[in-house]
């Protein structure tokens, strides 16, 4: 069963009652796709990844959005 994080037409972030370190992330016409092993379907892409490792991604991304919103202000 999902339970929906967020989404909008483009994506898709949920988690899966049964995989309680993970998230997916559902990408609908991804602009670019580089992988190496995968199950594919037309025009999507779905990756599952640990809440740790999420939690880095979205920390680093706003820290670096801090940073170049603090330099604009300059």
């Amino acid at each position: 069963m999902r339970t929906t994080l967020s989404h909008n037409k483009d994506y898709h972030l949920y988690k899966e009652c049964f995989d309680k370190n993970l998230v997916y992330l559902q990408l609908d016409n991804p602009i670019s796709l580089q992988v190496d092993m995968w199950e594919a379907s037309e025009g999507k892409v779905t990756v599952a990844v640990s809440i740790e490792t999420w939690r880095h991604v979205v920390e680093g991304w706003l820290k670096t959005q801090r940073e170049q919103e603090k330099k604009n202000e300059t």
